[in-house]
């Protein structure tokens, strides 16, 4: 908890999922992996989202899913139903070729037809009381690195910034963004550079696995 702003990182062993409660108490939810035992979105749903602020009647203002991998969305049915969120936020994609790429899809049926029915834009955006920024390499670009690993390096990552009276406050989450789609994100993505520095908190990419690792990351973003 910093200044009225609450992060939780759920342990969903081989999954991501996390939470932001922002200064003005709206809820943002980046990615939304489960286990057998456990569900962050129904943790949220009893926990978190009584008291927190709706947005257009939905207690849940954002999600944000990083990339559609099984272990980022395993919990989609209980989102769609306990607290389908305002906003998502998620790249497109040929779902088709997606599930030709890659098999032990489990949910991404369910997800895909969910997402297609978000297709407006905000009009007007939540006050978060804090900075929420999400930067992303296009399919495109992600497949010109290596077309075997375009998922990952699709990935939104997204830097949450509060500010206090003295200082600030940085979190990075990474989805599951690689070495290669690190260098080209502070490459191709001027602001991102700029955005990363001084990072306090870093919720490192694909795991900790080391094929998410990249020097040009810790070099633009520092010692977090």
């Amino acid at each position: 908890m910093f200044m009225g702003m609450k992060v939780v990182v759920f342990d969903v062993e081989h999954g991501a999922s996390a939470f932001i409660r922002t200064p003005k108490n709206y809820g943002v939810l980046i990615d939304c992996g489960c286990t057998g035992k456990f569900s962050p979105a129904l943790y949220l749903v009893e926990k978190e989202l009584p008291t927190i602020v709706p947005w257009n009647n939905h207690s849940l203002t954002k999600l944000i899913v990083t990339h559609p991998h099984d272990d980022h969305i395993g919990d989609v049915d209980v989102v769609k139903e306990k607290c389908p969120p305002a906003i998502l936020l998620r790249q497109n994609y040929d779902w088709e070729a997606v599930k030709t790429a890659e098999a032990h899809y489990d949910n991404l049926d369910t997800y895909s037809n969910w997402q297609n029915t978000y297709n407006t834009t905000p009009v007007v955006w939540p006050e978060w009381g804090m900075t929420i920024e999400s930067y992303w390499l296009t399919t495109a670009e992600a497949k010109a690195l290596n077309e075997s690993k375009y998922i990952n390096n699709s990935s939104i990552v997204t830097i949450a910034t509060v500010k206090g009276t003295l200082h600030e406050e940085k979190f990075l989450f990474g989805g599951d963004m690689e070495t290669a789609g690190w260098d080209a994100l502070l490459k191709l993505r001027p602001r991102f550079k700029e955005a990363v520095k001084g990072v306090d908190f870093y919720i490192v990419s694909h795991h900790g696995h080391e094929s998410g690792f990249s020097e040009a990351l810790y070099a633009a973003m520092g010692k977090p």
